[in-house]
């Protein structure tokens, strides 16, 4: 329930208010950044009182830690049904980095930045917001581990590795985007990526 001033979600709304209080924290947080926010802004956001959001949220990283989680979700979903309907073979996952890497920045990228700020600060919270990375990492396994089954990538090339090379390179390209550093043309990204790819596969295999 929205009202003019902060209420207490009515009984039976838990699921709509933590969306609300989602949202509202979302949009306070890359408005304000992290450190400027205080729980007073969310609830003057999403109308509810604080207390209403202690009711949801531990803390206020935690807050941060579900932005993420909902943010984060939306957008690796969607890298991930992108990994899972590429073609066989290497340079359709080149051209989808390298159209990642040149997109306009999202609220994701600023999200993480957030917590990676946040990490050197608060050791002892939880890092529920990992999560969406991981997932991303799974997907990037997945497709490692396809292609060289497929004999596209060369099997004496450590695996986790790779992975990690590549999860490495996702998550620079959010923190570039995120701090708006001047990016390569999508071109010349791809350039990169197609030598790369070239670099690793297995001597002798026809290109896709």
């Amino acid at each position: 329930m929205v009202m003019g001033s902060p209420v207490e979600p009515a009984a039976g709304a838990d699921v709509c208010a933590r969306d609300r209080l989602i949202q509202a924290a979302t949009e306070v947080f890359l408005e304000k950044g992290y450190l400027d926010t205080r729980i007073s802004d969310i609830s003057k956001r999403s109308h509810y009182t604080s207390g209403a959001i202690y009711m949801h949220f531990a803390s206020r990283s935690d807050l941060l830690n579900q932005a993420i989680l909902s943010a984060g979700d939306r957008y690796i979903e969607e890298i991930v049904n992108r990994v899972a309907a590429l073609q066989p073979g290497l340079k359709g996952y080149s051209q989808m980095l390298s159209e990642i890497a040149t997109t306009d920045p999202s609220p994701f990228d600023a999200l993480i930045m957030m917590a990676l700020a946040l990490e050197t600060r608060e050791h002892d919270r939880g890092r529920s917001w990992i999560h969406s990375l991981e997932r991303l990492d799974d997907a990037l396994a997945t497709v490692i581990h396809d292609r060289v089954e497929a004999g596209l990538i060369d099997p004496a090339i450590d695996i986790d590795a790779l992975r990690t090379l590549l999860s490495s390179w996702l998550l620079g390209t959010f923190v570039y985007r995120a701090v708006q550093l001047p990016l390569a043309g999508p071109e010349r990204s791809k350039e990169l990526h197609d030598r790369f790819y070239e670099a690793i596969a297995l001597h002798g295999h026809p290109e896709d």
